[in-house]
């Protein structure tokens, strides 16, 4: 699965709070919407399984995930998730 995830200082990980956790996971899932508007699509599953996740190890996390069995490939040629980082 392709992951591109925003991290929180870990120093800051005593201060996180609601507020900031709301922030992270809107500004992972502005990201995650990106990401879905520059896919490429052929089947649309690339496409269609974008999205933003809690990453249940690390509370300073919210990831960018896209889980298709051929995400490797696209990734590699498009590099979607990188590209959605930018916009």
């Amino acid at each position: 699965m392709a992951k591109s995830y925003f991290r929180v200082n870990p120093n800051a990980r005593r201060l996180l709070n609601r507020q900031l956790q709301e922030h992270t996971d809107s500004l992972a899932e502005k990201k995650a919407n990106a990401a879905q508007q520059i896919a490429p699509v052929d089947t649309g599953d690339y496409q269609a399984s974008i999205h933003a996740e809690p990453d249940p190890a690390d509370k300073a996390r919210t990831l960018v995930v896209a889980g298709t069995d051929h995400w490797p490939f696209v990734e590699a040629r498009e590099n979607v998730l990188g590209k959605a980082l930018n916009i």
